[in-house]
């Protein structure tokens, strides 16, 4: 069985993400758009929900050399076309315009009608060629005999997929916007983030997708409001958020009482949550407890414009010290091979550059202990950033090694 995963707006982490949660699958097509993974295990109905990067998920059933006709496409629609049904149609391919959906979609709709059926389709918003994920919820196109079909342009040829489960839109605004405490000043870590570095930072599953995987004791000891625990906690792990201040540890544990009380949470596994400042030794009951650190730090004083490439360097600077002594103390709660999630920031220093964090603090942590993962060829490619944003969250990996 072959799976199709639309990516998000950061392909290169929502790549990462995938094949972090999903390592044994075999890469079939891999481009900047999707992802197609074939394997013998079926996916659960709720896999997407625990996916930050990933917009959609389909069934491939079908590949041809050549673009998919209107009677290639019924021949494939199952339940048979003579039951009533909606049909949404997405084309996904890099040349926008070499499929005319609505022609497409017209000659669909006589070829059911000839065959007794009847269908409604439901096309994207003009000018574009795919459907957004709100008109794939509302439309119901994932459930009964509804359906959304992507039309894929790969290397191989042209893929027919069908969509089987779609981001939950409203449940990220829920958990982003909906929740009690909400502080601009200590960052707002989007929820799909907070899932994605989760994903990244655990250690490849020891078992496949449907058997729920494993339950890691996860630490935050920047929790801030508490978007990593919430997270965390609606994914089964147990979780641990620490800050040195404690309004954040009041707005965390307010934020963390109204996910349980919308959301499907196992109250046993109730986040912990400790004043403490990340600087200073960790409380020793801690000590060689955890699986593994995720964490978005504080990442500067908020920005109204641009910095100058000196002035993001004097920032990076002012930020060093309390990272690295961070990542000092860390060791003591970290289990050995135990791994340190760390978003950088990065600085937009002019519309088309990003200034990096200096690779002297990988050294630094390098010889605190810890083995830094290369998580790409280009750094560039781990930030996450909203289009119009200053500041970046650079993905980080590190691991503990053995030794002092």
């Amino acid at each position: 069985m072959q799976y199709l995963f639309l990516l998000g707006r950061q392909a290169a982490l929502s790549r990462l993400e995938i094949l972090s949660v999903w390592p044994k699958a075999k890469i079939v097509e891999d481009t900047p758009l999707f992802l197609i993974l074939e394997t013998d295990e079926d996916l659960p109905d709720d896999f997407l929900n625990k996916l930050g990067g990933t917009d959609r998920v389909a069934v491939v059933v079908g590949q041809q050399p050549e673009a998919w006709r209107a009677e290639d496409i019924v021949e494939k629609l199952t339940p048979p076309p003579e039951n009533k049904f909606r049909i949404g149609i997405s084309v996904i391919n890099h040349l926008p315009g070499r499929v005319n959906i609505k022609r497409l979609a017209l000659d669909v709709k006589k070829l059911v009608k000839s065959k007794g059926g009847s269908m409604k389709f439901i096309l994207p918003a003009p000018p574009g060629i795919r459907l957004n994920a709100a008109q794939v919820i509302f439309n119901s196109l994932t459930k009964a005999n509804n359906k959304e079909l992507l039309l894929v342009e790969g290397a191989q040829g042209w893929y027919l997929a069908q969509t089987r489960q779609v981001q939950d839109i409203q449940a990220y605004e829920k958990r982003d916007t909906g929740k009690p405490v909400r502080d601009a000043k200590v960052g707002m870590l989007p929820p799909k983030v907070a899932q994605m570095i989760i994903n990244i930072a655990l250690p490849p599953p020891l078992a496949p997708p449907q058997a729920g995987g494993e339950n890691f004791t996860i630490l935050d000891p920047f929790c801030g409001t508490g978007t990593v625990l919430q997270e965390g906690w609606l994914m089964g792990h147990n979780m641990i958020g620490m800050d040195s201040e404690e309004r954040m540890i009041r707005a965390s544990k307010a934020n963390l009482d109204g996910l349980a009380q919308r959301f499907e949470v196992d109250k046993d596994k109730q986040p912990k949550l400790i004043q403490h400042d990340a600087r200073q030794e960790f409380p020793k009951e801690l000590w060689d407890k955890v699986d593994a650190i995720v964490t978005e730090p504080f990442l500067g004083k908020p920005l109204q414009k641009r910095l100058s490439p000196s002035e993001a360097q004097k920032q990076f600077e002012e930020l060093g010290e309390l990272y690295s002594r961070f990542f000092a103390m860390a060791r003591q709660v970290l289990k050995e091979g135990g791994r340190v999630l760390f978003l950088l920031p990065a600085y937009k220093t002019s519309p088309q550059n990003w200034s990096l964090f200096p690779t002297a603090l990988f050294d630094e942590i390098g010889r605190l202990g810890y083995r830094y993962e290369h998580l790409s060829t280009r750094r560039e490619d781990m930030i996450y950033a909203r289009p119009d944003a200053l500041v970046g969250r650079e993905f980080t990996l590190f691991t503990k090694e053995n030794g002092t």
